[in-house]
């Protein structure tokens, strides 16, 4: 057995003393502090210790843990303050449930993924994949609920298709048997692509034929105006800090505990979910002022 199983003291490595699978699932730029064959156990306490993936646990437990308040001053101020509906409460408590299961599965991804097996490492980086996905999809829901609230037949039509990609990321990403073949980064973005570049896109594009006459008042406006900031906030984040890795890249070494580009990544998504909020929130002022 290996000194880090034995002792409570955390080891940890440089990337050249990784197992090659590790070193292929890691990035070179982020050159020590690795974590290795921990158990279970150890990979829960070091949550508190400090090695390459603290900030990257902390960056979306905390937040995860500071969205419960928040939930709770939506659904008892905030949606009951602009005369919510019974849909109004669902949308919301959607929100808040897809956004504790993307920030708990990172979370639980980024602790657990030290168990020196790499088909641990898979399964775990699966549930993240999974739960970023259902955020996605959630968030799509929400924006079908009301950018077509006028038309129950296209509603219908988007909660179908987005409840059969779910469905089956649920079973790609969810299943020991599936696993394997769907996490590597070619088969993530083949799994990703029907969901964010066919569906958002459609769902855009129809939404401008549909909803011709937007913006034409101020609720309009800020929803567009919020929810195009989360969209754009996000690609921003996949493209200079999960596919640039920025700033490791330019300084290998230099950011192995904190400052590292997937920690920057976290913030981003953690943004991007609060201008998700502010957009559904003016959705539902713009509902208030919307005659079908």
């Amino acid at each position: 057995m290996s000194q880090s199983r034995k002792g409570r003291r955390l080891q940890l490595y440089t990337y050249e003393q990784l197992p090659k699978w590790y070193q292929q699932m890691e990035s070179p730029y982020i050159t020590a502090g690795y974590r290795n064959n921990l158990s279970y156990q150890q990979c829960l306490r070091s949550i508190f210790q400090i090695h390459n993936e603290t900030g990257n646990i902390w960056t979306h437990l905390l937040p995860a843990i500071l969205f419960l308040p928040l939930a709770l001053y939506d659904v008892a101020v905030i949606v009951p303050g602009l005369h919510g509906k019974l849909a109004d409460y669902v949308t919301m408590a959607i929100f808040h449930f897809d956004n504790q299961i993307t920030l708990l599965a990172s979370a639980y991804f980024h602790t657990f993924l030290a168990q020196g097996c790499k088909q641990n490492y898979e399964q775990c980086l699966a549930v993240d994949l999974w739960g970023v996905a259902m955020a996605t999809a959630g968030n799509s829901l929400i924006y079908v609920a009301y950018a077509f609230c006028c038309s129950w037949w296209w509603q219908l039509f988007y909660y179908g298709l987005l409840g059969g990609l779910m469905t089956w990321y649920s079973v790609i990403w969810l299943h020991p048997r599936m696993v394997p073949g769907w996490v590597s980064l070619e088969r993530r973005l083949l799994a990703f692509f029907p969901l964010w570049v066919g569906v958002l896109a459609a769902l855009a594009l129809h939404t401008l034929h549909h909803n011709r006459h937007w913006p034409d008042n101020l609720a309009q406006l800020l929803a567009l105006h919020y929810w195009l900031r989360a969209v754009a906030n996000h690609l921003v984040g996949i493209i200079v800090f999960f596919f640039a890795k920025v700033p490791e890249r330019w300084w290998p070494g230099r950011f192995n505990i904190w400052g590292q580009s997937h920690q920057g990544f976290h913030i981003v998504v953690v943004l991007s979910q609060l201008f998700w909020r502010r957009a559904i929130i003016s959705f539902m002022q713009m509902e208030l002022q919307t005659f079908c």
